[in-house]
């Protein structure tokens, strides 16, 4: 269980929760300070090129205790001051610890991810639960996830040296295009809630039961009908959205985003003989990234009916692919 929790910190606590701080607590792109935030979210591209054919130096002892052991201590120390104040977007030590973060939680995602070997449905329901209580505690305080992330940390350690079996590395699972861009969507959908709440901290609780349903979808989807019913659910959801906007703040509207969520992550995670496959959610951070940044965008440019227009690309992109196989 604590190596799924470990595979998934990055992408569902680290990544939006960044996200978070920067376009709801504020944000200076302007000089050098902003480029600190942005650092690791730019290099993941790089870094993925990179440990394709490297990442075996992830598994020696000295980097599986290093690695958790920077990043517990970034953690703390970024968290320290913002439990009793502000989140400061001219701070320099803030924004490099946020940089440094993010770079120890992407690299402890990767190596995790590479070492599952036989992961199961129960396990990745256990993980994601732990996940949504980090998200409930935003309740409380907003950046609580970053304490958090130190306490995932300091258990990385143990998840190594309990591992005995050595290591079978195989390059990342590449999410193909219409899944990602689903994926984007609904992480785009549900990621708007953000932005109209703001400082108000209600969006912790529709996080929550998000991360609830993706963990309850982890249980049931074996069955054809449920995820139909769900994908079918998840689409009259997201076109309720366009068409009433303030649907967006009820908490069914979270919690079926986040069955579809898992239906997908689920199923993509699945290889030729029917089990997880645990590399493909390396991929996921490009379609959470996508996600939060387009909600960001469209909602601080006023152009929150335009996304019906989002719809459109998944047809055109099955349309391509139709006349490569077909046609050309």
């Amino acid at each position: 269980m604590i190596h799924q929790l470990l595979a998934l910190q990055f992408t569902l606590l680290y990544l939006p929760l960044t996200f978070i701080a920067l376009g709801v607590y504020g944000s200076n792109f302007k000089g050098l300070i902003g480029m600190a935030y942005l650092a690791p979210l730019l290099l993941i591209p790089l870094l993925q090129r990179m440990l394709k054919n490297r990442g075996h130096h992830l598994s020696q002892p000295w980097v599986t205790i290093l690695l958790p052991l920077i990043g517990t201590l970034s953690a703390l120390l970024l968290y320290s001051p913002l439990h009793l104040h502000h989140w400061d977007e001219y701070s320099v030590r803030q924004a490099l610890l946020t940089g440094l973060l993010g770079i120890v939680s992407y690299l402890i995602a990767y190596s995790s991810a590479l070492q599952l070997k036989k992961p199961s449905s129960q396990k990745l329901f256990s993980a994601l639960l732990i996940l949504a209580f980090c998200w409930s505690l935003s309740w409380y305080s907003p950046l609580a996830g970053f304490f958090m992330l130190a306490l995932i940390f300091a258990l990385a350690p143990f998840a190594h040296i309990q591992r005995l079996q050595p290591l079978t590395l195989k390059p990342p699972a590449e999410l193909s295009a219409v899944l990602s861009y689903s994926l984007m969507l609904l992480i785009f959908d549900l990621a708007m809630v953000v932005w109209d709440y703001q400082e108000m901290q209600q969006w912790a609780l529709h996080f929550t039961v998000a991360l609830l349903a993706i963990a309850l979808s982890m249980l049931f989807l074996r069955s054809i009908l449920f995820n139909i019913l769900i994908l079918l659910a998840a689409i009259s959801n997201f076109i309720y959205c366009i068409l009433v906007p303030s649907y967006l703040l009820n908490l069914s509207h979270s919690a079926l985003a986040g069955l579809a969520i898992g239906v997908l992550l689920f199923y993509r995670s699945l290889d030729q003989t029917g089990k997880l496959n645990p590399q493909s959610w390396i991929s996921l951070s490009l379609p959470v990234f996508g996600g939060f940044f387009l909600s960001f965008a469209f909602y601080h440019n006023l152009q929150i009916l335009a996304y019906r227009w989002l719809l459109v690309i998944p047809l055109l992109l099955l349309l391509r692919r139709y006349y490569k196989r077909n046609i050309a």
